[in-house]
């Protein structure tokens, strides 16, 4: 049976447009973000989602929703290359709608399990190199 490799890694990245007017820009891959950037979307996504959990009966404050714009204006420079008069006409919908879009190419599905024989009987297993049971 042939190995699965434990990690899959490419370096050549393919962006993904989006088009806003008529126009293609292209959207960073997941793969090409540093780890600060990262951590940045990482962490507007968890203060997105702290914000989204208000629910309908609940009175949204214009504090609030000025955090929820300011939070996705953050998280649409991150990842979209397009120029700053075309990112500032964009509406909360259009830079949720791209969040989104950026998400969904994080969503790759797990490598399939691979199962490997068993070593041995049980008892074997739990012996230390030297003999000694642990």
């Amino acid at each position: 049976m042939a190995k699965q490799p434990v990690l899959d890694l490419d370096t050549l990245v393919e962006r993904s447009p989006v088009r806003i007017d008529g126009v293609m820009y292209e959207m960073l891959n997941p793969a090409e973000l540093s780890i600060l950037d990262l951590h940045r979307f990482g962490a507007a996504g968890v203060e997105l989602a702290s914000l989204k959990s208000i629910d309908s009966s609940s009175e949204i404050t214009d504090d609030q929703m000025k955090l929820i714009s300011a939070t996705l204006i953050r998280m649409v420079r991150i990842i979209l290359r397009a120029p700053e008069e075309v990112l500032d006409r964009l509406t909360d919908v259009h830079r949720f709608r791209v969040v989104n879009a950026f998400n969904a190419l994080t969503l790759t599905p797990p490598p399939a399990a691979a199962v490997s024989e068993a070593a041995g009987p049980a008892e074997e297993l739990t012996k230390l190199p030297t003999g000694e049971r642990s």
